[in-house]
């Protein structure tokens, strides 16, 4: 079997089913980034304000077989300066008053 970047051998999709998926996922994608663009944007312009540098950063993540891909997030902690750990704390001195309210949003959205 011959594998395209439309066939999904693990899934058992035929080439149209493949297509048809894909299609959907891009569409899906697209019209959740034309809804919350200004949400990000407004998040980026926040964030720049708060650490006086660019409100976006890369990281590098662990994907599927090992794969190393870049994500792109908002910045929402300073430079470590006076902390010599990476492991942060409720009460860090890295982290933004952004990144605080960011927090507050995670925590209350995950309570049931």
């Amino acid at each position: 079997m011959q594998v395209t970047p439309y066939t999904n051998p693990a899934k058992g999709l035929s080439l149209t089913q493949a297509f048809v998926k894909r299609c959907f996922d891009v569409i899906g994608a697209a019209s959740g980034l034309a809804l919350t663009w200004w949400i990000i944007a407004v998040a980026w312009v926040l964030a720049s304000i708060d650490t006086r540098s660019n409100g976006f950063f890369t990281q590098e993540r662990v994907g599927k077989d090992g794969k190393l891909f870049k994500v792109v997030k908002i910045r929402t902690m300073r430079p470590a300066r006076e902390v010599s750990t990476t492991v942060t704390t409720t009460y860090d001195p890295r982290i933004t008053p952004l990144g605080r309210f960011f927090g507050a949003l995670k925590s209350t959205s995950c309570r049931s």
